[in-house]
């Protein structure tokens, strides 16, 4: 969700309970894809393991499940082995 402005207390802090609660729609809910062959199916079983999450789709993105560069080196090490 995007927004001009954050709501800001009087000392300069995001005031969370000014946000919006963003509303679901059709077009903003992923599609989760599977796994189209035993490649996918490795790299999804690492990712979901790194991320400590139990369902991922190929079209899942590093940075929006929260990834950071610790968590590159995990899954590049994971790879490898």
């Amino acid at each position: 969700m995007l927004l001009e402005l954050l709501p800001l207390t009087a000392n300069g802090k995001v005031n969370r309970q000014a946000l919006t609660v963003p509303i679901k729609t059709p077009e903003l809910e992923k599609t989760l894809v599977l796994p189209r062959n035993q490649t996918d199916e490795t790299l999804i079983s690492i990712w979901a393991e790194v991320f400590q999450i139990n369902q991922l789709g190929i079209n899942d993105n590093f940075f929006e499940l929260g990834g950071h560069s610790f968590l590159a080196l995990q899954l590049i090490a994971k790879i490898h082995q």
